[in-house]
């Protein structure tokens, strides 16, 4: 799978929003092996998605939607009620999202 995203773009997402504490990084590892990260971030009650990057051999074990959901508990804690998941894939719907379009 080809990044919606160059590299620098995760740089600079991280460089602003390290130093401010809304920055969730999530690894998933599997013994001694990263096998899956996302990055999300948040601001008043509002977590938003950025993105995930996994290793394709460990698909099988669902690493992303683990973090996923670590990232969610996470957020839960922290006062955060609504979650901006991104994008519309139709798996985000076993989370019990709702799908919603803006209108400006």
């Amino acid at each position: 799978m080809i990044p919606t995203y160059s590299k620098e773009k995760v740089k600079a997402l991280w460089d602003y929003l390290y130093e401010t504490g809304k920055l969730i990084a999530t690894q998933v590892k599997l013994e001694d092996k990263i096998i899956a990260s996302r990055i999300d971030y948040f601001d008043g009650e509002w977590l938003h998605s950025f993105g995930s990057a996994s290793d394709q051999e460990f698909l099988r074990y669902n690493p992303n939607e683990l973090a996923r959901y670590y990232v969610m508990c996470k957020a839960a804690k922290l006062g955060m009620k609504f979650y901006d998941m991104s994008g519309g894939r139709d798996y985000k719907y076993k989370f019990g999202s709702e799908k919603y379009i803006l209108q400006e």
